[in-house]
């Protein structure tokens, strides 16, 4: 893709492109789009990678680095939210925080064209990149970021945390052990649905990280494995995933019987057609 991008580059420039009956077809924002996309689909894992991608935005008239200066962009929200599905999914979120935040500017100063839809895929891009970070910060700076797009809703944005990003913070919180605030947010994100502010109502990953972040958290076992319970019910139905982590809690706490239990009951529902994966 990256080769093909370059050809159609070179013949751009050329004079053979100057005579009317040899014109080659010029890449377009579509075209940086699909390479970009191309990039972040690939199975390189290394910094190259990354760096090949930013010389595509580069080109298309991104600021590098310490650049003051406000040279026209031929760049769409589109191409900016490819690069920060690339930086999500390599769990690059420093660098995708610093890409958003210069979104957010392009557009304050007009240079990027709003679009409600693409900006709220960049938030939710980012914020799965602080998902996959390691840093004992990211359930903060995820937090912070969920917050910041409930404050731009708040003004009149028309902008809302959509179910996803509520998820990932969710799944943040679950990293970082913090079942105090997961069961918060599930308490808060039912509460906003039953109030017409979002569609959705929370659903098996909003439950399942909830019950992951218990499981790492400090609770003590009885607490932690009634909470879990309790959860499992509010779902309403078997669900494999939901199985699988309080089957990993019983474990952490060395309790058998309890996961043999739960095993056969995993197995019975399995068997009457309530679950499409048994154990």
């Amino acid at each position: 893709a990256e080769c093909l991008l370059h050809e159609l580059e070179v013949s751009k420039s050329s004079e053979w492109n100057q005579v009317e009956s040899f014109r080659a077809p010029e890449p377009n924002q579509m075209s940086y789009n699909l390479v970009i996309k191309a990039i972040s689909r690939s199975n390189e894992k290394n910094s190259v990678t990354v760096e090949r991608a930013w010389n595509i935005l580069y080109r298309l008239g991104y600021p590098k680095k310490g650049d003051t200066s406000r040279t026209p962009m031929q760049l769409s929200i589109d191409t900016l939210n490819s690069m920060l599905k690339l930086l999500s999914k390599r769990g690059l979120a420093a660098e995708a925080e610093s890409l958003l935040n210069a979104m957010d500017d392009f557009i304050v100063e007009g240079r990027l064209k709003r679009n409600i839809a693409a900006l709220l895929s960049s938030y939710e891009a980012t914020l799965e990149a602080l998902g996959r970070c390691k840093t004992i910060d990211a359930a903060k700076r995820a937090e912070e970021l969920v917050t910041r797009m409930e404050v731009v809703g708040e003004l009149g944005g028309e902008f809302q945390p959509s179910l996803l990003a509520y998820n990932t913070l969710l799944n943040c919180y679950a990293n970082a052990g913090m079942a105090g605030k997961s069961e918060a947010l599930l308490e808060r994100i039912n509460q906003m649905h039953e109030a017409g502010r979002i569609p959705s109502p929370p659903d098996i990953v909003s439950f399942g990280s909830t019950i992951k972040a218990i499981a790492n958290s400090g609770k003590s076992q009885e607490n932690a494995v009634a909470r879990a319970e309790a959860l499992a019910k509010s779902v309403g139905h078997g669900n494999e995933v939901i199985y699988a982590l309080r089957l990993k809690l019983l474990a952490k706490w060395g309790l058998g019987e309890e996961a043999e239990r739960l095993l056969a009951k995993m197995k019975e529902e399995y068997g009457s057609g309530n679950l499409k994966n048994g154990p």
